[in-house]
């Protein structure tokens, strides 16, 4: 168990640990505490000196009770508040919308995601999706924007917008509600886009 303390202050438990010039290795089963996150990884690698704290293999973070992310790769640097995962999943539990991408950027509050996709569905096989090349998310307002949009109902194309914006939270504000998608013996097909 180790208590390290840069500007702010991280903790990192792990089955082992090398200390050498002010840079911590920890393997085995890592976990690490910071702020309102609570990651865990099988090896990392923390530099007191930059406040950089990179961590590798079968990521899992928490933020608060409400956001879940995975990985195979982080970097956060403490100092500048800076996150990257690499590949990206996102789970927001109070709208139960999950999002997943190649890469993810994070600074402050701004969440930037290159070329992924996202549903409210289960994500195994979702009743549908929507494709983006990129997005951005703010964590405070709970906002998400999708450029260059497909929306797939199973793997069927419907509709193309290059924007798109999301609210991921219930708060009141004028914009598009979630679609209501689905099949019915009287109507067939039908699509429900509901404006607030």
């Amino acid at each position: 168990i180790s208590n390290m303390s840069g500007d702010d202050k991280v903790e990192v438990y792990a089955t082992s640990m090398d200390t050498k010039d002010n840079i911590v290795k920890a393997h085995g089963e890592v976990v690490v505490i910071y702020q309102d996150y609570h990651l865990s990884a099988k090896r990392a690698v923390y530099d007191r000196n930059s406040g950089e704290l990179e961590l590798f293999g079968n990521i899992r973070a928490m933020q608060g009770d409400s956001i879940s992310v995975l990985g195979d790769y982080a970097r956060l640097n403490i100092a500048q508040k800076e996150r990257t995962f690499k590949p990206f999943y996102m789970l927001e539990k109070t709208s139960n919308v999950w999002l997943s991408g190649s890469k993810s950027f994070a600074k402050d509050k701004i969440v930037e995601i290159e070329s992924g996709m996202m549903s409210g569905c289960n994500p195994t096989d979702p009743l549908w999706k929507m494709e983006f090349s990129s997005s951005d998310y703010n964590t405070d307002t709970k906002w998400l924007n999708l450029y260059n949009t497909k929306i797939y109902i199973y793997d069927i194309p419907v509709f193309y917008t290059p924007y798109f914006g999301y609210p991921l939270d219930s708060t009141r504000r004028t914009g598009v509600l979630p679609p209501m998608i689905g099949y019915s013996q009287g109507e067939g097909f039908y699509y429900e886009q509901a404006l607030f």
